[in-house]
């Protein structure tokens, strides 16, 4: 079984197996063909996308990938406090560009499709929806014009100052 990587997607084929979705695409009514089948094609089950979606059909309300970054005291961001995934700042040009990173987008691919990373499936901070529901939310209203794996206007930013806390504070949702 595959598992389900970013790197996977096959722009050409699936917009050649679906002439509607490419016609669509040219019109500049759509972004691109990966946007089309995360927003609409995994859910009509469209032929040519050589990925899969969560059996589950479910997946985390997150929206921190697109919307938050956390920092850590040697300079890494994550964009969740549950996730190990991290890039160092140093080795971006400026955050913008490391919010970009591989690793970001496919964790924000993770999240369109329900195919949840372990971390992600152990989170007890967010709540599982079904991800039709969650795509529709985080593609808003621009009705696929822009890429859902973009992130959007960083709106939080949190800064870990202790990576060795055990005061297991109320309000702390890792210590939870």
């Amino acid at each position: 079984m595959s598992e389900n990587r970013l790197s996977e997607w096959r722009e050409e084929e699936y917009l050649a197996a679906n002439p509607d979705v490419q016609e669509s695409v040219a019109r500049g009514e759509v972004a691109d063909g990966y946007t089309h089948w995360v927003t609409c094609g995994q859910f009509e089950n469209r032929p040519g996308a050589a990925l899969t979606t969560g059996a589950a059909g479910t997946t985390r309300y997150c929206t921190d990938p697109w919307i938050n970054a956390e920092f850590d005291p040697a300079g890494s961001v994550k964009m969740c406090c549950m996730n190990n995934l991290h890039e160092n700042l140093d080795d971006f040009a400026d955050l913008e560009q490391l919010r970009q990173a591989d690793a970001f987008r496919q964790l924000r691919h993770d999240l369109l499709t329900g195919n949840l990373s372990a971390a992600c499936r152990a989170c007890h901070i967010r709540p599982t929806v079904p991800t039709q529901r969650f795509v529709r939310n985080i593609c808003g209203y621009d009705q696929g014009r822009i890429s859902p794996l973009n992130p959007g206007q960083l709106t939080t930013a949190r800064v870990d100052i202790n990576e060795q806390c055990n005061l297991r504070c109320v309000y702390c949702a890792v210590s939870q």
